[in-house]
């Protein structure tokens, strides 16, 4: 088991009051074949100095200083001077089971290396825990796409978060599956792709990410302008992506996806003023459930009052 090493990615900015939590909880891992990569994207407090601090005290940690460039700039630097087999991705402001490591090696091993392993993710808000996804059974899907017809089965919401997974780093470099630099949002324009790619997907039951809600963070911040609009160019862009797909029953799974994401853009960005974002065509083009064409229906009658019932 102790063959198999993982590179820990930990992008960092402005988060001197959470990264000792962070460290803490990816130096104290049971497992210890890993290499913790701190990426101080231009941070302009204490957590540069902090950072060189850590790799100070432990030979595993590696430290990138460079000029911001936002968090897919930073994950990006570090996918590409990461020398393990697999990659976690973990933000500066959450922290991992310290168990996470051994318990994703052995479900690795016992699966012969797939390209991606999914794992559940625990919420945590104001001392309370709920763990998103509840995926309760472990399973070997040939492909991503036999394992995005299985989570459009599920009963419950799911989101493409990045950190939820584990990724083969020789998968990512091979079909150079890198962030878009300043998007907002990266994750559900980059987790679908590289689903789409993988050949082999694990699913497991394990419950590795303590994702903790905080104010003032990218998913709570109040003006969400640029969120939406971020939002809405990832919304085109995998739209041309899901063309490509033969499977209809998957492809009007993932365009009903992207029309749920596209109204919920438009409103946390409250752009109902802006022609240039209100496309009805583009919206009633992507419903392809019940339930879209429903919520499309109403979008398309008045934006506005989408806005208030869904409010």
């Amino acid at each position: 088991m102790s063959e198999i090493k993982f590179s820990i990615i930990i992008p960092v900015y402005k988060v001197e009051e959470y990264l000792e939590r962070c460290v803490n909880s990816v130096i104290g891992q049971t497992y210890k074949n890993i290499e913790i990569i701190l990426v101080d994207d231009g941070s302009p407090d204490r957590c540069p100095e902090m950072c060189d601090a850590y790799a100070a005290q432990d030979d595993r940690i590696k430290v990138i200083h460079k000029e911001n460039g936002g968090l897919s700039d930073a994950r990006n630097f570090g996918i590409k001077s990461a020398s393990g087999d697999y990659i976690i991705f973990l933000d500066s402001d959450d922290s991992i089971e310290l168990t996470s490591c051994e318990d994703i090696c052995k479900a690795i091993e016992s699966a012969a290396c797939p390209d991606v392993v999914i794992c559940n993710t625990n919420w945590i808000e104001n001392g309370s825990i709920r763990v998103a996804n509840r995926y309760d059974r472990c399973e070997l899907f040939n492909g991503g796409k036999e394992f995005l017809n299985y989570m459009f089965s599920m009963p419950f919401t799911f989101c493409f978060l990045s950190p939820n997974n584990i990724y083969k780093k020789t998968f990512l470099i091979d079909n150079q599956l890198f962030f878009e630099k300043g998007l907002l949002h990266e994750d559900e324009r980059w987790t679908p792709e590289v689903l789409l790619n993988a050949k082999t997907v694990l699913n497991t039951n394990i419950a590795f990410y303590n994702y903790f809600i905080r104010s003032g963070s990218i998913t709570t911040a109040k003006k969400k302008t640029k969120n939406a609009k971020d939002i809405i160019s990832t919304v085109h862009y995998l739209k041309e992506l899901y063309e490509k797909i033969e499977d209809k029953n998957l492809k009007n799974n993932l365009k009903s996806y992207l029309c749920n994401l596209y109204l919920h853009a438009v409103c946390i960005g409250e752009l109902f003023d802006e022609k240039e974002y209100i496309d009805k065509k583009l919206c009633m083009s992507l419903a392809k459930t019940y339930k879209a064409k429903i919520k499309a229906s109403v979008f398309c009658l008045s934006p506005k009052l989408y806005y208030r019932l869904k409010k």
